[in-house]
């Protein structure tokens, strides 16, 4: 059996990375959705007054005190130019996506993707051949009745090509999405919710949805902020929904693609509509038509998987806390995706116990040279891809402030970077038996969920108010 990541397999399946050079970051997690680069050329030491701010510009997405679901998108780059989402006006403002000038920051158009009911959580995809850009409106919790929006952009203008608005269509509150548009051939596949739709690239028009019907729509009482009162109302009313009518919503995770036989296969994470809990599944289906092929046990984790080499590896919980919010336990484990006869299904091949007691908000893991490298908690783990051996583990987060890990680790050059959510920076290095920190900067940004890019030698990262850029080379 030969299976691959669709991503490495471009001059067949037409993935977005075949248009990408090695200076670009056009999707989330890179040219490949991998979490890594091809570019090089930077640095191994850095000064120790760390890296000098280059430029910063507004862009704000703001949240309400202890609310971390408005500030996950990450940037993306290509040929010069670098594109964000975010909002303005309220915390349920009117979601916009900009564009700025990578050399000086210097604004060069806006957007309007929705008017209001906005989150600013989607990263863009880029097709730079074609000149177009692809972004998803995500919603906000408790605001069933904000629209969601799919539109596909001139990169250079910043002008509408098409639009796909289904307005009032949110069936189920609860999740700020943060899943990304995934283009694939002709495709763009993307998160909506309460399903997932692909997309015809040049015209918007659906070409398949799953699940391929939708429950009637259930109107919640109108929420307009997050204090502890209407939250209150809300969860009362979301919990006399019917849920088996509803059963799944998607998240916060982005579809990725796996090729099994060379039969293409989507895979991205759901949420159980049970209860408040929102464990999640992954779930695969065929990448051509969206027939449902395979559902996984439910688990406790929110990230995207990865895959490289044949496995995917993700995280897994075991065991109901008595919250029934978190799982007891947490594994990362690879699978590796097979057919079998005509059933798709994933094969353990590993699994290692994570040192965790709460996994509501994960990074997603990076591979790269066959190593896994992922943030659990506190510590920071390289694990051999094939045989899942642990080759280091250390405790590097030990601030209290640093251990609920939102943002994703990115590999570039050979080097590992990684923004904590109250904004402190570290590059490591992988020194073969344990982590080289080369930097430690606190503050390089204020509090952000979104994960950091590095593109043209220059590091770009997001927090809730403002873009940073930061020149990595001398």
């Amino acid at each position: 059996m030969k299976c691959h990541t669709l991503p490495l397999a471009t001059a067949c399946l037409g993935i977005i990375a075949a248009t990408a050079m090695a200076d670009d970051w056009p999707q989330w997690r890179g040219p490949t959705r991998q979490g890594f680069s091809a570019e090089t050329g930077l640095p191994n030491a850095f000064p120790p007054g760390g890296l000098k701010l280059a430029w910063k510009k507004d862009c704000k997405s703001p949240a309400y005190e202890g609310n971390g679901c408005f500030r996950n998108g990450s940037p993306v780059s290509v040929s010069g130019l670098v594109y964000l989402s975010g909002l303005t006006g309220t915390v349920y403002g009117q979601e916009r996506l900009y564009c700025f000038g990578l050399k000086d920051g210097k604004p060069l158009w806006e957007y309007a993707l929705v008017d209001e009911g906005g989150s600013g959580n989607c990263t863009p995809a880029i097709d730079k051949a074609a000149g177009r850009l692809y972004v998803t409106s995500t919603g906000s919790p408790y605001k069933v009745s904000a629209p969601y929006a799919v539109a596909c952009l001139d990169l250079k203008a910043g002008t509408k090509i098409w639009s796909l608005d289904e307005g009032k269509l949110r069936l189920t509150p609860g999740m700020a999405d943060s899943g990304s548009p995934l283009l694939w051939g002709s495709l763009v596949i993307t998160p909506h919710h309460d399903k997932l739709l692909a997309l015809n690239k040049d015209t918007g028009a659906v070409v398949w949805s799953w699940p391929d019907k939708l429950a009637k729509r259930e109107e919640p009482p109108a929420i307009v902020d997050g204090s502890a009162e209407t939250t209150k109302v809300f969860r009362e009313w979301y919990q006399k929904l019917d849920k088996k009518a509803i059963a799944y919503v998607t998240g916060s995770s982005s579809p990725v693609l796996v090729e099994v036989d060379k039969r293409p296969v989507i895979v991205f994470q759901v949420y159980r509509v049970a209860d408040t809990s929102y464990c999640s599944s992954m779930a695969a289906v065929d990448a051509r038509t969206g027939k449902p092929l395979w559902l996984g046990p439910w688990i406790g984790s929110h990230h995207t998987p990865v895959f490289s080499d044949g496995l995917l590896v993700t995280s897994i919980g075991e065991g109901e806390a008595a919250a029934g919010q978190y799982a007891q336990e947490y594994f990362m484990v690879a699978y590796a995706p097979r057919w079998t006869k005509d059933s798709f299904e994933f094969k353990e091949v590993w699994r290692i116990k994570e040192n965790v007691g709460n996994r509501y908000r994960l990074p997603s893991p990076v591979i790269v040279n066959k190593t896994v490298y992922w943030r659990d908690y506190a510590r920071l783990w390289a694990v051999d891809l094939a045989t899942g051996k642990v080759r280091w583990e250390q405790d590097l987060f030990v601030d209290p402030k640093e251990l609920w890990p939102i943002s994703s680790p990115i590999w570039v050059d050979g080097k590992l970077f990684h923004v904590s959510e109250e904004g402190t920076l570290r590059i490591i290095k992988d020194a073969g038996d344990k982590p080289q920190v080369l930097l430690t900067q606190k503050k390089v940004c204020g509090e952000t969920n979104a994960t950091p890019i590095v593109v043209d030698g220059k590091l770009l990262l997001r927090d809730q108010e403002a873009l940073y850029c930061y020149p990595l080379k001398p």
